[in-house]
Protein backbone atom coordinates (compact mmCIF):
# COMPACT_ATOMS: atom_id res chain seq x y z
CA UNK A 1 0.00 0.00 0.00
CA UNK A 2 2.98 2.32 0.46
CA UNK A 3 3.02 3.30 -3.21
CA UNK A 4 -0.55 4.57 -2.89
CA UNK A 5 -0.11 6.40 0.40
CA UNK A 6 2.51 8.87 -0.79
CA UNK A 7 1.74 12.46 0.06
CA UNK A 8 0.10 14.85 -2.36
CA UNK A 9 1.05 18.51 -2.64
CA UNK A 10 -1.42 19.23 0.18
CA UNK A 11 0.04 16.53 2.41
CA UNK A 12 -3.19 14.49 2.31
CA UNK A 13 -2.71 11.06 0.67
CA UNK A 14 -6.46 10.69 0.23
CA UNK A 15 -7.08 13.97 -1.59
CA UNK A 16 -7.23 12.25 -4.98
CA UNK A 17 -9.66 9.66 -3.60
CA UNK A 18 -12.10 12.30 -2.33
CA UNK A 19 -11.91 14.23 -5.60
CA UNK A 20 -12.58 11.09 -7.64
CA UNK A 21 -15.42 10.02 -5.36
CA UNK A 22 -17.32 13.32 -5.44
CA UNK A 23 -16.85 13.67 -9.23
CA UNK A 24 -18.13 10.16 -10.02
CA UNK A 25 -21.44 10.01 -11.88
CA UNK A 26 -23.44 8.03 -9.31
CA UNK A 27 -26.39 9.07 -7.11
CA UNK A 28 -25.52 11.41 -4.25
CA UNK A 29 -26.61 8.93 -1.58
CA UNK A 30 -24.10 6.43 -2.96
CA UNK A 31 -21.26 8.95 -2.66
CA UNK A 32 -22.27 9.85 0.88
CA UNK A 33 -22.47 6.21 1.93
CA UNK A 34 -18.99 5.50 0.54
CA UNK A 35 -17.57 8.63 2.18
CA UNK A 36 -19.01 7.47 5.50
CA UNK A 37 -17.54 4.01 5.02
CA UNK A 38 -14.08 5.38 4.26
CA UNK A 39 -14.26 7.70 7.25
CA UNK A 40 -15.35 4.99 9.71
CA UNK A 41 -18.86 6.43 10.17
CA UNK A 42 -21.05 3.55 8.97
CA UNK A 43 -22.82 1.99 11.99
CA UNK A 44 -21.52 -1.57 11.75
CA UNK A 45 -21.87 -3.74 14.83
CA UNK A 46 -18.13 -3.48 15.47
CA UNK A 47 -18.11 0.33 15.33
CA UNK A 48 -21.23 0.55 17.51
CA UNK A 49 -19.53 -1.63 20.13
CA UNK A 50 -17.20 1.32 20.83
CA UNK A 51 -20.25 3.50 21.57
CA UNK A 52 -22.05 1.36 24.12
CA UNK A 53 -23.61 -1.36 21.92
CA UNK A 54 -23.47 -4.72 23.75
CA UNK A 55 -25.35 -6.99 21.33
CA UNK A 56 -23.99 -9.64 18.95
CA UNK A 57 -20.98 -8.68 16.83
CA UNK A 58 -21.25 -11.35 14.15
CA UNK A 59 -22.10 -10.54 10.52
CA UNK A 60 -25.83 -10.44 9.86
CA UNK A 61 -25.42 -12.18 6.50
CA UNK A 62 -22.88 -14.94 7.11
CA UNK A 63 -22.78 -15.08 10.94
CA UNK A 64 -19.15 -16.15 10.77
CA UNK A 65 -17.14 -13.00 11.46
CA UNK A 66 -17.20 -9.72 13.34
CA UNK A 67 -19.24 -7.19 11.34
CA UNK A 68 -16.69 -4.56 10.32
CA UNK A 69 -16.88 -2.32 7.25
CA UNK A 70 -14.19 -4.33 5.51
CA UNK A 71 -16.10 -7.55 6.17
CA UNK A 72 -19.53 -6.33 4.99
CA UNK A 73 -18.23 -4.57 1.87
CA UNK A 74 -15.19 -6.65 0.88
CA UNK A 75 -14.68 -9.95 2.69
CA UNK A 76 -18.11 -11.38 3.46
CA UNK A 77 -18.98 -14.30 1.13
CA UNK A 78 -21.98 -12.25 -0.01
CA UNK A 79 -19.74 -9.32 -0.99
CA UNK A 80 -17.17 -11.51 -2.73
CA UNK A 81 -19.84 -13.37 -4.70
CA UNK A 82 -21.52 -10.11 -5.77
CA UNK A 83 -18.24 -8.51 -6.87
CA UNK A 84 -17.38 -11.66 -8.79
CA UNK A 85 -20.81 -11.84 -10.44
CA UNK A 86 -20.44 -8.19 -11.48
CA UNK A 87 -17.04 -8.95 -13.10
CA UNK A 88 -15.35 -6.06 -11.31
CA UNK A 89 -11.58 -6.72 -11.37
CA UNK A 90 -10.79 -5.44 -7.88
CA UNK A 91 -7.12 -5.32 -6.91
CA UNK A 92 -5.89 -7.58 -4.16
CA UNK A 93 -4.77 -5.69 -1.07
CA UNK A 94 -2.94 -6.78 2.06
CA UNK A 95 -5.13 -6.78 5.19
CA UNK A 96 -5.78 -3.25 6.35
CA UNK A 97 -8.52 -0.68 6.72
CA UNK A 98 -11.43 -0.30 4.33
CA UNK A 99 -10.13 3.19 3.57
CA UNK A 100 -6.85 1.78 2.27
CA UNK A 101 -8.68 -0.85 0.20
CA UNK A 102 -10.96 1.83 -1.22
CA UNK A 103 -7.99 4.04 -2.13
CA UNK A 104 -6.32 1.12 -3.90
CA UNK A 105 -9.42 0.45 -6.01
CA UNK A 106 -9.70 4.13 -6.98
CA UNK A 107 -6.23 3.90 -8.51
CA UNK A 108 -6.67 0.46 -10.03
CA UNK A 109 -10.13 0.49 -11.66
CA UNK A 110 -11.15 2.28 -14.84
CA UNK A 111 -14.06 4.71 -14.84
CA UNK A 112 -16.82 2.19 -15.63
CA UNK A 113 -15.66 -0.39 -13.09
CA UNK A 114 -15.14 2.29 -10.44
CA UNK A 115 -18.72 3.47 -10.89
CA UNK A 116 -20.00 -0.11 -10.76
CA UNK A 117 -18.02 -0.76 -7.60
CA UNK A 118 -19.50 2.27 -5.82
CA UNK A 119 -23.01 1.22 -6.79
CA UNK A 120 -22.44 -2.35 -5.69
CA UNK A 121 -20.89 -1.44 -2.33
CA UNK A 122 -23.84 0.84 -1.60
CA UNK A 123 -26.22 -2.00 -2.54
CA UNK A 124 -24.38 -4.41 -0.23
CA UNK A 125 -24.76 -2.00 2.68
CA UNK A 126 -28.43 -1.49 1.83
CA UNK A 127 -28.94 -5.26 1.70
CA UNK A 128 -27.31 -5.54 5.14
CA UNK A 129 -29.72 -2.95 6.54
CA UNK A 130 -32.73 -4.75 5.04
CA UNK A 131 -31.55 -7.91 6.78
CA UNK A 132 -31.20 -6.00 10.05
CA UNK A 133 -34.62 -4.35 10.01
CA UNK A 134 -36.76 -6.76 7.96
CA UNK A 135 -34.90 -10.06 8.44
CA UNK A 136 -34.78 -10.60 4.69
CA UNK A 137 -32.10 -10.18 2.04
CA UNK A 138 -31.36 -10.75 -1.64
CA UNK A 139 -28.80 -13.17 -2.99
CA UNK A 140 -25.68 -11.87 -4.71
CA UNK A 141 -27.02 -12.26 -8.25
CA UNK A 142 -30.23 -10.41 -7.41
CA UNK A 143 -28.23 -7.58 -5.86
CA UNK A 144 -26.07 -7.22 -8.98
CA UNK A 145 -28.96 -7.26 -11.45
CA UNK A 146 -31.20 -4.91 -9.46
CA UNK A 147 -28.37 -2.46 -8.78
CA UNK A 148 -27.09 -2.21 -12.33
CA UNK A 149 -30.58 -2.00 -13.81
CA UNK A 150 -31.38 0.88 -11.47
CA UNK A 151 -28.04 2.52 -12.31
CA UNK A 152 -28.76 2.30 -16.05
CA UNK A 153 -32.08 4.06 -15.45
CA UNK A 154 -30.32 6.70 -13.33
CA UNK A 155 -27.90 7.43 -16.18
CA UNK A 156 -30.78 7.72 -18.65
CA UNK A 157 -32.50 10.28 -16.45
CA UNK A 158 -29.25 12.23 -16.08
CA UNK A 159 -28.97 12.56 -19.85
CA UNK A 160 -32.22 14.48 -20.12
CA UNK A 161 -31.99 16.63 -16.99
CA UNK A 162 -32.10 20.40 -17.71
CA UNK A 163 -28.69 22.03 -17.71
CA UNK A 164 -28.05 25.65 -16.70
CA UNK A 165 -31.80 26.05 -16.15
CA UNK A 166 -32.44 25.44 -19.85
CA UNK A 167 -34.53 22.46 -20.94
CA UNK A 168 -31.84 20.75 -23.01
CA UNK A 169 -32.83 17.15 -23.72
CA UNK A 170 -30.25 14.42 -24.07
CA UNK A 171 -29.22 13.42 -27.58
CA UNK A 172 -30.32 9.81 -27.05
CA UNK A 173 -33.87 10.66 -25.97
CA UNK A 174 -36.56 11.99 -28.29
CA UNK A 175 -39.45 13.72 -26.52
CA UNK A 176 -43.02 12.64 -27.26
CA UNK A 177 -45.59 15.05 -28.66
CA UNK A 178 -46.83 17.85 -26.45
CA UNK A 179 -48.99 16.71 -23.48
CA UNK A 180 -47.99 13.08 -24.10
CA UNK A 181 -45.88 10.84 -21.84
CA UNK A 182 -43.08 8.50 -22.80
CA UNK A 183 -41.96 5.43 -20.86
CA UNK A 184 -38.44 4.18 -21.61
CA UNK A 185 -37.87 0.55 -20.61
CA UNK A 186 -34.76 -1.59 -20.44
CA UNK A 187 -33.61 -4.98 -19.23
CA UNK A 188 -30.41 -6.64 -18.03
CA UNK A 189 -29.57 -10.34 -18.15
CA UNK A 190 -27.10 -12.61 -16.32
CA UNK A 191 -26.92 -15.75 -18.50
CA UNK A 192 -24.92 -17.73 -15.93
CA UNK A 193 -27.71 -17.40 -13.36
CA UNK A 194 -30.91 -17.27 -15.47
CA UNK A 195 -32.03 -14.06 -13.78
CA UNK A 196 -32.50 -10.53 -15.02
CA UNK A 197 -33.60 -7.08 -14.05
CA UNK A 198 -36.13 -4.82 -15.74
CA UNK A 199 -36.89 -1.16 -15.24
CA UNK A 200 -38.54 1.85 -16.78
CA UNK A 201 -38.81 5.61 -16.46
CA UNK A 202 -41.84 7.75 -17.35
CA UNK A 203 -41.08 11.29 -18.51
CA UNK A 204 -43.16 14.21 -19.66
CA UNK A 205 -42.64 15.86 -23.05
CA UNK A 206 -40.27 18.42 -21.49
CA UNK A 207 -38.07 15.59 -20.19
CA UNK A 208 -39.08 15.95 -16.55
CA UNK A 209 -39.33 12.82 -14.43
CA UNK A 210 -42.74 11.39 -13.45
CA UNK A 211 -42.34 7.81 -12.19
CA UNK A 212 -40.13 4.74 -12.37
CA UNK A 213 -40.23 0.97 -11.74
CA UNK A 214 -37.59 -1.68 -11.12
CA UNK A 215 -37.83 -5.41 -10.43
CA UNK A 216 -35.91 -8.68 -10.70
CA UNK A 217 -37.20 -11.47 -12.94
CA UNK A 218 -36.41 -15.16 -12.62
CA UNK A 219 -35.97 -17.96 -15.16
CA UNK A 220 -35.02 -15.82 -18.16
CA UNK A 221 -33.04 -17.40 -20.96
CA UNK A 222 -32.06 -14.60 -23.34
CA UNK A 223 -31.57 -10.82 -23.61
CA UNK A 224 -34.58 -10.63 -25.95
CA UNK A 225 -36.82 -12.32 -23.39
CA UNK A 226 -35.85 -9.90 -20.63
CA UNK A 227 -36.43 -6.94 -22.98
CA UNK A 228 -39.89 -8.26 -23.84
CA UNK A 229 -40.65 -8.64 -20.13
CA UNK A 230 -39.54 -5.03 -19.60
CA UNK A 231 -41.92 -3.89 -22.34
CA UNK A 232 -44.83 -5.85 -20.85
CA UNK A 233 -44.10 -4.53 -17.36
CA UNK A 234 -43.91 -0.99 -18.74
CA UNK A 235 -47.35 -1.29 -20.32
CA UNK A 236 -48.81 -2.72 -17.11
CA UNK A 237 -47.12 0.06 -15.13
CA UNK A 238 -48.90 2.66 -17.28
CA UNK A 239 -52.24 0.86 -16.98
CA UNK A 240 -52.00 0.60 -13.20
CA UNK A 241 -51.66 4.38 -13.01
CA UNK A 242 -54.40 5.10 -15.52
CA UNK A 243 -51.95 6.72 -17.96
CA UNK A 244 -53.34 6.25 -21.45
CA UNK A 245 -51.80 8.98 -23.61
CA UNK A 246 -48.27 7.56 -23.61
CA UNK A 247 -45.76 5.98 -25.96
CA UNK A 248 -43.20 3.31 -25.13
CA UNK A 249 -39.50 3.28 -26.01
CA UNK A 250 -37.10 0.34 -26.01
CA UNK A 251 -33.55 0.02 -27.35
CA UNK A 252 -34.15 -3.62 -28.38
CA UNK A 253 -35.17 -3.43 -32.03
CA UNK A 254 -35.65 -7.22 -32.28
CA UNK A 255 -38.26 -7.16 -29.50
CA UNK A 256 -40.06 -4.17 -31.02
CA UNK A 257 -40.06 -5.82 -34.45
CA UNK A 258 -41.59 -9.04 -33.08
CA UNK A 259 -44.34 -7.09 -31.33
CA UNK A 260 -45.10 -5.13 -34.51
CA UNK A 261 -45.20 -8.35 -36.57
CA UNK A 262 -47.57 -9.99 -34.09
CA UNK A 263 -49.77 -6.91 -34.19
CA UNK A 264 -49.86 -6.98 -38.00
CA UNK A 265 -50.80 -10.68 -37.98
CA UNK A 266 -53.62 -10.04 -35.55
CA UNK A 267 -54.89 -7.15 -37.67
CA UNK A 268 -54.84 -9.29 -40.81
CA UNK A 269 -56.61 -12.13 -39.03
CA UNK A 270 -59.46 -9.80 -38.19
Amino acid sequence: MGEFLTSTSSGNPYEILWKKLWNTKVPGKVKICMWKAANNILPTRESLSHKGYTGPLNCLLCSEAVETKSHVLCNCPMAQEAIGAANIPVASVLPGSFKEWFLRQSHHLNKDNWEKLLMLLWALWKNRNIKLWNDTSKNAQEIVVATFTWYAQFLQVQKIQPQNNAAKLGKNWTPPSSHQLKISVDGAFLPSNDIGGIGGVIRRSDGSFLATFLKCVQHVSSPKQVELLAIREGIEFLQQRGLQDACLESDCQVAIQEIEEDFDLNENAN
